[in-house]
């Protein structure tokens, strides 16, 4: 058994404890006393606070990084199917051209993801796959020209990185997918984001 408690010094220090004990039991199996140690831990206390600092710190920055991030909804395919066509999208015979471009996709879904990212390599984008929110967070730390996201991706408890992207203002461009999603009207968006005036 394992306790953890804070204690008061004689000379008045407030010290955290950690109390190991064992019960003894004599030949027929009966408790007959109590057996353990009771180790100073203020010292790993006192690390375990630092790093819960430098941690929410670090939680901080990536999130600022998020929200530093603009973001589009792109519709899924059988929803847009009677859509007016956009004059400013490539036309949908022409293959987009997106070497050089640093694409972030995230999904949860290893077969979605791994889909939406082998047709942006087909396209000659460089592309990172992560499944999480917070993976997203890290890896927008580095440069990337461009993210997609999954709607479904959570931040937090009833938070998306969706909801993060559309609140943000300028920084890195994102397109959030509602499934099924068209592979070329995928793509074409990406190029459409990219060439825009001001864009990466």
């Amino acid at each position: 058994m394992t306790n953890t408690f804070r204690w008061l010094t004689k000379d008045g220090r407030a010290i955290w404890c950690e109390a190991h004990s064992t019960v003894i039991h004599d030949e027929e199996g009966v408790p007959v006393g109590m057996r353990g140690v009771t180790l100073d831990i203020s010292a790993r206390k006192l690390a375990e606070e630092s790093l819960r600092s430098v941690a929410l710190e670090n939680e901080q920055l990536h999130r600022a990084a998020v929200e530093a991030s603009a973001a589009i909804e792109l519709p899924a395919s059988d929803d847009d199917a009677d859509a007016a066509p956009d004059e400013t999208a490539a036309p949908r015979n022409a293959l987009p051209d997106l070497r050089r471009k640093q694409i972030l996709v995230v999904d949860s879904d290893v077969d979605s993801l791994e889909s939406l990212a082998g047709v942006l390599r087909e396209l000659g984008a460089r592309v990172t796959t992560v499944r999480s929110a917070a993976e997203a967070i890290l890896a927008l730390c580095s440069h990337h020209d461009l993210a997609v996201t999954d709607a479904g991706v959570v931040v937090t408890e009833g938070v998306t990185l969706a909801q993060q992207l559309r609140q943000a203002n300028g920084g890195v461009p994102a397109i959030v997918l509602r499934k099924p999603v068209d592979p070329l009207e995928l793509a074409t968006e990406v190029l459409r984001l990219l060439t825009r005036p001001g864009g990466a």
